[in-house]
C-alpha cells in the first residue's frame, strides 16, 4: 500500500467523524509531516570523475534537511572508476548521528548493503545520540578484485608494523592528506608527502597519494574517533581499481579493545565485492610495535608518530605520542637512530605529564616501564620519571583539560550557527 494512502486509513480509524474545517487541519498536518519525512533523508547524488594527466578527482554531493556539502577525493598518480560505495560508507555514520534516512542516486557494493544493519548495531551503541536509519540505495554486485595489496600508512608504529609484517606482500603505500594533516597546512603536507615518497622509493614499493575535504565538514556531525575507520574504508574503496586488499593498522590490542572507529568487528564490514578491508596488528602491544620497527634502519630513519607538527616539524618531541614512542625506543636502545627526533630526549617532560586518570594511556606507559626494568643498566632517572607520570593530575590540569572542547573548530562553528 502506498505510504500516504496508509496515512490516511489510519486518519479516518481515529477521527471517523469530522467536519470539513477538522478534516481540512487534520490533512494539512498529515501532509506536512509527510514532506518532513520525505525531506528527512541524506543524498547522495550521482558521483562525478575529473581526470587529468597527473591526478584524477570523484566529487558527490551529499544533500540533507539544512546541509549540502560537495565531498571530494583526489587521487595522484592513478585513475579511478566512478562508483557511490565510498560516498555511501561517509554517509552513514552522519546519517545515523543527525537521524537522517540514507538514500544514493548511483548503485552501491550489494556486500556493503547486507553488512548495514550490523555496522548500525555498533555504530548506534558508539556514537552518542546515533540512531538506526533506513536507507533506499539500488545496488550491484560482481565487480572484480584486484590482487594489489596496499596499506594505509603515515610512517607511524600501528601503519609501519603491519607494512613490516606483510611488507612481501603488500605493493602500495597510501597516504592521505586531509585527516590528521589539515589540508590548509599545505606546507606541512608538503614536507610529510615528500618523507612518505622517500619511505616507499626506499621500499621499492608505489605510493598513492590522497587528498580528501572529508574531514572538513564531518566533524560536525560525529567526532573523528568513532568516525575515522569509516573515513579510511571510504577511500579504501575509492581505489578498488588499484588495490584489491587494504590493510588498516591497529590502535589497540585484543585486551584492551574500545568502542572506536577503526576496530577487528568494524573494519571488515566496510569491505566490498572489490575491496576486502582488514584491521590488522591486534596481536602485538604498542612496545611489541616498536621493538619490531628497532629491527629496520630503515623503519627508524623514517618514523613519524606526532600529530601536532607545531612548525612543520615530523615529531615534535614533546607531546605525549612522542614521549611516548622516545620511550620506547630509548629502552631499546635505538633512539639515537631515530634521526626524526629532532628534540632532545626530556626526562621533566615525561615526569610532568600526569596520567594517572587515563587508563587508555596508563597502559603505554606501564608497558615502557616494564621494558625499562628489564634493562641490564637500569637507568633509574628514567624510571623515575614514568613513575611520576602515572599520578593523577591536579585540579587546574583536569579543568584545562575539560575545556579544552570549548575551543574546538567545530564548537566555533556551532556557536556561529554554521553547523
Amino acid at each position: 500500500m502506498n505510504p500516504r494512502a496508509e496515512i490516511a486509513d489510519k486518519r479516518m480509524c481515529f477521527f471517523p467523524k469530522r467536519n470539513v474545517q477538522e478534516e481540512q487541519s487534520i490533512k494539512f498536518i498529515l501532509d506536512l509531516s509527510w514532506s518532513l519525512h520525505l525531506t528527512s533523508t541524506l543524498t547522495v547524488q550521482n558521483p562525478r570523475l575529473e581526470q587529468t594527466a597527473s591526478k584524477s578527482r570523484v566529487c558527490a554531493k551529499l544533500v540533507a534537511p539544512g546541509f549540502s556539502q560537495d565531498l571530494w577525493y583526489e587521487v595522484s598518480g592513478c585513475p579511478l572508476s566512478v562508483d557511490a560505495t565510498p560516498f555511501a560508507i561517509a554517509a552513514l555514520p552522519l546519517a545515523m548521528a543527525r537521524g537522517w534516512n540514507l538514500q544514493s542516486e548511483a548503485p552501491v557494493s550489494a556486500l556493503l548493503i547486507n553488512a548495514i544493519p550490523r555496522i548500525q548495531d555498533m555504530l548506534r551503541l558508539w556514537i552518542p545520540q546515533a540512531q538506526r536509519v533506513e536507507w533506499n540505495v539500488p545496488q550491484y554486485a560482481g565487480h572484480h578484485r584486484q590482487e594489489q595489496h596496499g596499506v594505509f600508512f603515515s610512517a607511524g608504529v600501528d601503519s609501519f608494523y603491519t607494512f613490516l609484517k606483510h611488507q612481501e606482500t603488500i605493493g602500495s603505500l597510501i597516504f592521505v592528506t586531509g585527516f590528521d594533516i589539515p589540508l590548509h597546512k599545505t606546507s606541512l603536507a608538503v614536507r610529510v608527502g615528500n618523507h612518505i615518497k622517500v619511505c616507499a622509493s626506499t621500499f621499492e614499493k608505489k605510493l598513492i597519494e590522497v587528498k580528501t575535504n572529508l574531514r572538513e565538514f564531518c566533524d560536525q556531525f560525529v567526532s573523528w574517533r568513532f568516525y575515522h575507520g569509516a573515513a579510511l574504508a571510504s577511500i579504501a574503496n575509492l581505489l578498488s581499481s588499484q588495490v584489491g586488499t587494504v590493510y588498516i593498522g591497529a590502535t589497540h590490542t585484543y585486551s584492551t579493545l574500545i568502542p572506536l572507529g577503526s576496530h577487528p568487528m568494524l573494519d571488515p564490514l566496510w569491505s566490498s565485492e572489490a575491496v576486502k578491508i582488514i584491521h590488522d596488528g591486534c596481536e602485538a602491544t604498542r612496545f611489541q610495535k616498536v621493538e619490531r620497527l628497532a629491527e629496520s634502519p630503515l623503519a627508524l630513519r623514517s618514523l613519524r608518530v606526532c600529530f601536532r607538527n607545531k612548525g612543520d616539524e615530523l615529531n615534535c618531541g614533546r607531546c605525549e605520542k612522542c614521549l611516548r614512542t622516545m620511550t620506547s625506543l630509548y629502552a631499546l636502545n635505538v633512539l639515537g637512530q631515530c634521526g626524526t627526533f629532532e628534540a632532545p630526549f626530556n626526562l621533566r617532560r615525561i615526569a610532568g605529564q600526569c596520567l594517572g586518570d587515563n587508563p587508555r594511556l596508563l597502559v603505554y606507559v606501564e608497558q615502557n616501564l616494564a621494558a625499562m626494568k628489564e634493562r641490564t643498566d637500569r637507568p633509574h632517572e628514567v624510571i623515575d620519571a614514568l613513575k611520576q607520570s602515572m599520578r593523577r593530575p591536579g585540579l587546574l590540569r583536569r579543568l584545562k583539560s575539560q575545556a579544552k572542547p570549548i575551543f574546538r573548530r567545530s564548537t566555533y562553528l556551532k556557536l556561529l550557527g554554521k553547523s
